[in-house]
């Protein structure tokens, strides 16, 4: 339980820094920190209101938290943009996934699943967008100090690690090891929400610039 506490707080702690920095955040940053508080929000009525059956909060927390990522990537990178991508993509993959897991009668853990794997699936393909966008812009001497280059970094090592675990854990559950994937899943996340934290920090302090 002492881990469940130890990520609530870095959840909380990004979050209040995304707060507090909230006027002089640019649109992905003020974006990120409406995102860090869909998780925690996510994270609490699972913990506390919906203890025994909380599969329907995270898939509605997740399908959200969906929109505003993609809503993040339409309104920071102009190649996104100039065909709303982000604002498309989202709503209308939301509408048939889930239109075609009812008709099918899928199970609300196999829903689950298959959310999960649709918007990673996005959220990569958006990231390398986002890179070809940055490097379109000729920025490659000093994109280490744009502020949504690390954002998309962090993004894209969180749903590539997350593809990993998906594809290892078979062989993990066949041999017992869930705890494994317990401690793992734990530590990716703990690198998204505290990297996201750093960066909104580091945006206050005049270390990053944006891609514009």
């Amino acid at each position: 339980m002492i881990y469940k506490y130890i990520y609530l707080s870095i959840i909380s702690i990004s979050l209040v820094i995304g707060i507090v920095n909230y006027r002089i955040l640019n649109i992905g940053g003020k974006i990120l920190t409406a995102y860090l508080l869909s998780v925690l929000t996510t994270e609490i009525l699972a913990l506390i209101v919906f203890k025994t059956d909380n599969l329907l909060v995270y898939i509605t927390g997740c399908s959200f938290q969906y929109a505003l990522v993609l809503f993040y990537f339409n309104e920071s990178f102009s190649n996104i943009k100039k065909r709303n991508l982000g604002l498309i993509t989202a709503p209308l993959s939301i509408f048939i996934f889930f239109i075609i897991t009812h008709f099918k009668g899928i199970p609300t853990r196999k829903i689950y699943e298959y959310l999960i794997l649709m918007e990673g699936f996005f959220i990569i393909s958006f990231c390398l967008m986002a890179y070809y966008y940055l490097l379109v812009k000729d920025m490659s001497t000093q994109i280490l100090r744009v502020f949504d280059f690390w954002i998309v970094s962090l993004l894209f090592l969180f749903w590539s690690l997350s593809y990993f675990y998906w594809g290892f854990s078979g062989i993990i559950f066949h041999y017992k090891y869930h705890y494994v994937i317990y401690y793992f899943i734990w530590v990716v996340n703990c690198i998204l929400y505290g990297g996201i934290g750093y960066i909104l920090y580091s945006y206050k302090k005049g270390k990053l610039g944006t891609a514009e």
